[in-house]
């Protein structure tokens, strides 16, 4: 049997691999970007409300790795609050990074609640609707 190959240097992204480059940084622009597109092309007059909600949500993502269940309340306010202006599908994607985050991250007490809020607001939504 021979043994497993360590990884090289190669297999690493070459815009990770630069020192000094943060990770999160990286993919807080990434999300940020993503979500200012589908800001342009969904919000129509409500461009500025939905902007100022991401340029928040950016802020607070920011921080994800330190605090990642106040990002995501943070994230879900903000949601809430261009939704009760008409909804905004950009802010919906900081929302998924978020969740994303505290099920990679989150301590186990933090996901079970984090599955418990989304199962009882999918059953909200459905009761609803």
């Amino acid at each position: 049997m021979t043994a497993p190959r360590r990884p090289s240097a190669r297999a690493t992204p070459r815009i990770l691999a630069r020192p000094g480059l943060d990770e999160d940084a990286v993919t807080t622009v990434v999300v940020v970007a993503a979500a200012v597109v589908l800001a342009l092309f969904d919000s129509g007059q409500q461009l500025g409300v939905s902007l100022g909600a991401i340029a928040l949500g950016g802020l607070a993502l920011t921080q994800k790795r330190r605090f990642p269940l106040a990002v995501l309340a943070v994230c879900v306010a903000l949601a809430a609050a261009t939704l009760a202006l008409g909804g905004a599908v950009g802010v919906a994607v900081l929302v998924l990074d978020a969740l994303y985050v505290v099920g990679r991250l989150g301590s186990t007490m933090a996901l079970r609640l984090v599955q418990a809020l989304v199962a009882a607001a999918v059953v909200a939504a459905a009761v609803v609707k």
